[in-house]
């Protein structure tokens, strides 16, 4: 740690050399070296008051990373749960959406016979829209999940990706 290095001594080292040319061609070498110390026996800084606020320092940085890689795995685990859930709502709403449409079949083809009534085709219809209004409800909901996802793992620039890779396609 820098702080502690406040209590050791500096050691450097250091040295020259050139030539010295005399009247005539006389060349002679010039040179020096010599190793230097420098320790500080009195500090106006009181230098264990800084070691140990590094210290506590360092450890606030570790406690902080440590708080920071939970947030966000939390944080990816929560988006991936909402993503899993959507998901499975709307692979449930598959059925609804089926048995919805097969209802509304029945009632016109019961009203074409006299055996059913106009409000019964009515809301045999109405049960279809809710049904597909829930579904693309359920399909708006994971994509938000989805890219919400993405963003706390770091990869919100590839939703456009796996939109362009979905497996179904809700059409208006």
């Amino acid at each position: 740690m820098i702080a502690e290095s406040r209590w050791k001594p500096t050691i450097f080292a250091f040295g020259s050399y050139s030539f010295i040319k005399h009247y005539q061609t006389l060349i002679e070498p010039n040179w020096i070296a010599g190793i230097g110390i420098n320790f500080t026996l009195f500090s106006r800084e009181d230098r264990a008051n800084t070691v140990s606020a590094a210290r506590e320092t360092l450890k606030q940085v570790d406690s902080l990373e440590k708080e920071t890689r939970n947030n966000i795995d939390t944080g990816v685990e929560t988006a991936y749960q909402k993503v899993a859930q959507a998901r499975e709502q709307f692979q449930l709403l598959e059925s609804t959406l089926a048995l919805a449409r097969e209802n509304l079949r029945l009632r016109e083809r019961g009203f074409d016979e006299g055996q059913a009534t106009s409000l019964d085709v009515n809301d045999a219809r109405n049960a279809l829209a809710r049904a597909e209004t829930a579904r693309a409800l359920a399909a708006y909901e994971f994509v938000v999940s989805l890219a919400q996802l993405l963003e706390a793992s770091g990869r919100a620039n590839t939703l456009s990706e796996y939109i362009q890779q979905a497996d179904v396609q809700l059409r208006p």
